[in-house]
């Protein structure tokens, strides 16, 4: 699980929490303050045709997220559990 964000995005602190509360595992990537996940962000949003610069950017299973929805992101980890 990956979480692009900002630190001052809504949208971000409620995936964040979401995932912290759920203690599922995730690598968080602020666009902001890391030129190399910025990099990373614009990356997939160029190859996923997404719109840039909407946060938070989640890639959860193969499958990139813009927003939070969490009746999204429970699907797509219910879909497909992580490896370990």
């Amino acid at each position: 699980m990956l979480l692009f964000s900002t630190s001052w995005c809504p949208s971000c602190r409620a995936a964040r929490q979401f995932f912290q509360t759920r203690r599922i595992r995730f690598a968080e990537r602020d666009v902001e303050k890391d030129p190399e996940a910025a990099g990373q962000y614009q990356a997939i949003v160029k190859q996923l045709k997404l719109r840039s610069g909407v946060v938070p950017l989640i890639v959860a299973n193969g499958r990139a997220f813009q927003g939070f929805n969490q009746q999204q992101i429970e699907a797509a980890l219910a879909a497909a559990p992580p490896k370990e």
